[in-house]
């Protein structure tokens, strides 16, 4: 009894800190509230046995329940430093998302981005400029993505710049595109889509790349150019995947000697004109 007692001056010492931090405490027990409601219920079991039981058995529950009531303020103290670290993680994260100062409001953010669709042709549907956005709210790489349609460009090349080069790339190139909000995820959908038509076309039977592009977008319906093409590749090489292009000494050879047939004709030309004269 003597510990109840204790216990019981513990709590009258700790409320008087302010009533702010007293609320902060009642909260953390409510969070608690069925270890609290069993401390008090088996202290009233301790109470009924008392006058049956051994002075023994009677010291044991005292400290059983002596225990839990000790407990309940350590839970409440834990959950509250657990809920404290995740405000500050969320607020820490929203500071990291307010640097690239976009709207607040998910309907102005979709213009954004439906407003770049349009420009650049990204052939992006409605569901999937809605994952960009949710994925913005959370995501540092997707808020960034936004912030970066939001800036103008005088040609499609500027935009490839950066390390997302590949998504930009992907989001042009292909008219049906896998779209998620985990940004993670995301890089893994872009890389198989690349390597699913990267490892389906044998490259060997082209004479130069840019009718190695012009067979891939007629047979999967993308729209590839030289850089975007590049990228891609480059993508995959730097993941481990690699695949031999078309030999372009071919292409500069084959140029030569065009260039050497039309001087042997232009020669010839001429020693026929000094013939006839």
């Amino acid at each position: 009894m003597y510990i109840l007692l204790g216990l019981l001056a513990l709590y009258i010492i700790i409320l008087p800190f302010g009533v702010k931090k007293a609320n902060k405490y009642m909260n953390g027990m409510l969070d608690n509230f069925w270890w609290v409601a069993f401390a008090a219920f088996a202290l009233a079991v301790a109470i009924s046995i008392a006058g049956y039981s051994d002075g023994i058995l009677y010291d044991q529950c005292i400290e059983l329940v002596a225990t839990m009531i000790i407990g309940s303020p350590i839970l409440a103290i834990r959950n509250m430093r657990r809920k404290k670290k995740k405000v500050m993680e969320s607020e820490q994260e929203s500071k990291e998302l307010a640097v690239f100062d976009l709207p607040d409001r998910s309907d102005a953010r979709k213009r954004i981005v439906r407003k770049f669709n349009k420009k650049f042709d990204l052939s992006l549907r409605e569901e999937e400029i809605e994952r960009i956005v949710n994925g913005s709210f959370h995501s540092e790489e997707w808020a960034r993505e936004i912030a970066a349609m939001k800036e103008r460009y005088s040609t499609e090349s500027e935009w490839y710049s950066g390390e997302t080069a590949w998504l930009r790339a992907y989001l042009r190139a292909f008219n049906v595109q896998n779209v998620s909000s985990d940004f993670k995820l995301q890089r893994e959908m872009c890389l198989d889509n690349f390597n699913e038509i990267f490892e389906s076309t044998d490259f060997s039977t082209f004479y130069s790349i840019d009718a190695c592009i012009e067979y891939i977008n007629n047979r999967y319906m993308t729209n590839f150019n030289d850089i975007s093409f590049m990228i891609a590749y480059r993508f995959l090489e730097n993941n481990g995947k690699t695949y031999k292009l078309p030999i372009t000494d071919i292409v500069e050879a084959t140029s030569e000697i065009d260039r050497l047939a039309e001087k042997y004709d232009e020669s010839v030309l001429k020693t026929n004109r000094k013939d006839v004269v």
